[in-house]
């Protein structure tokens, strides 16, 4: 898909992904809550990397002390991938981006490194900051590892 305003184009989306670190934690009382990292898929842009929340049921929430986001990892990917595509068939990046308010984009520009190990892909930025993400399989850590050539840690 191709973003008429400003030449940004899709390189690769990446459905099922679940945060790791501080930044997954998660808040319930009573079995109820929410986590702080709902985002479960990510785009990459020949610009940034959009991540998302694909809308399912209880996304980002705790219900009766189960985190949905866990489950989501485990069982939905099909789902994730088939309407993490709609969204981009329908909607431009923008729209993507205000879908959600836990929709974020990292700017390429400000990434330093990205390791990728395994299953578990982790984005440094050149402010310190880390993101880090178990992918679903190794076919798409492969994948990545030649859509981010230029910054996998040597």
């Amino acid at each position: 898909m191709l973003n008429k305003n400003n030449k940004e184009k899709i390189i690769v989306s990446v459905p099922g992904i679940l945060p790791q670190g501080w930044k997954a934690r998660s808040v319930s009382f009573g079995g109820y809550g929410k986590t702080r990292a709902p985002e479960n898929a990510f785009i990459v842009t020949n610009k940034r990397i959009i991540f998302l929340v694909v809308p399912l049921y209880g996304a980002g929430k705790i219900i009766y002390g189960t985190n949905m986001q866990m489950l989501h990892y485990w069982f939905c990917k099909k789902i994730i991938k088939r309407k993490l595509g709609e969204l981009i068939q329908y909607n431009t990046l923008e729209q993507i981006l205000t879908m959600n308010e836990k929709n974020f984009a990292l700017s390429l520009s400000n990434i330093d490194k990205i390791k990728i190990k395994r299953k578990r892909i982790t984005f440094l930025l050149k402010n310190k900051e880390k993101y880090i993400y178990l992918l679903k399989n190794k076919s798409i850590s492969k994948d990545l590892e030649k859509v981010f050539a230029n910054y996998l840690e040597k």
